[in-house]
């Protein structure tokens, strides 16, 4: 399967989901009721957190938000972690392959400065470590984004304006720099993880912070055999100088199931997400 139709049978399957589910959705894929898209209400705090951030995943009453997408990344991620908001982390700390368990509970579309301007990297979730020998998580969530036609943008020419924003960073400077002369990521969108380490590098410290891309695998497509490919190919890149993980949520959610099995929750994700079809 090529991008699009990777795309189609991911849009596909959510849209069989909700329709087993009798949930109302509209022609582009947004459910009519907001709670239609979650396992359980979202917690306060997570709702509080999400309406907060830059990316207008609540919207306005003008524009419905990101978050009623049957395919949103965000909705996805909060269906994933939201769960984890008072329960003890141990066992999804243990899915991420995390061996400490001195973290804080999961916090979302958490903001950090770049240096650029008013530019701020948002992030869909953070787990701030309890302990000083544990680092940060910060969680990239992706799920039907490296799928689309839309090309991936190149850092703005204001990212260059001022070396000093790169002085940790020279590796992930050269990086940035050749996105503007080669489009060598067709899938990932390396500008964007870019700009999140300048924020995560700004706020932890260069090495401060790991940096989890999580994205969602379709088995057969070329097109998710290519955005591996392309992830491998990042982290070679900036390993110097940032503790990057790619991981997909299939594996993820492989380690997480038997910690959770039988629940309404493992069930919902399996169907939702996860099942074999």
């Amino acid at each position: 399967m090529d991008k699009a139709a990777t795309l189609k049978s991911i849009q596909k399957r959510q849209w069989r989901w909700a329709l087993s589910r009798g949930i109302a959705v509209v022609q582009n894929g947004r459910v009519n009721n907001f709670e239609d898209n979650f396992y359980s209400p979202l917690h306060a705090k997570t709702k509080k957190e999400t309406s907060e951030g830059d990316g207008g995943e609540l919207g306005t009453p003008e524009d419905v938000g990101k978050l009623y997408s049957l395919w949103s990344s965000s909705a996805l991620a909060c269906n994933v972690f939201d769960y984890w908001r008072e329960r003890t982390l141990a066992p999804l700390l243990r899915a991420l392959s995390v061996q400490d368990s001195a973290y804080e509970h999961p916090e979302f579309e958490q903001k950090f400065c770049t240096g650029v301007r008013s530019a701020r990297a948002n992030l869909d979730v953070v787990f701030r470590a309890s302990g000083s020998a544990s680092l940060p998580i910060a969680v990239e969530s992706k799920f039907t984004e490296p799928y689309q036609s839309r090309e991936k943008e190149c850092l703005r020419p204001s990212y260059f304006q001022h070396p000093e924003t790169w002085d940790r960073l020279p590796a992930c400077r050269t990086t940035a720099e050749s996105l503007t002369v080669s489009k060598r990521f067709e899938c990932l969108d390396a500008g964007q993880l870019l700009k999140h380490i300048l924020g995560l590098t700004r706020t932890f410290g260069q090495g401060g912070f790991i940096l989890l891309y999580l994205w969602y695998e379709v088995e057969g497509s070329k097109a998710s055999d290519q955005h591996r490919a392309e992830v491998v190919e990042f982290s070679s890149l900036i390993s110097t100088e940032v503790q990057f993980r790619g991981e997909t949520y299939q594996r993820f959610f492989s380690r997480l199931a038997p910690n959770v099995v039988g629940t309404p929750y493992e069930t919902y994700l399996r169907s939702r997400y996860f099942e074999v079809t």
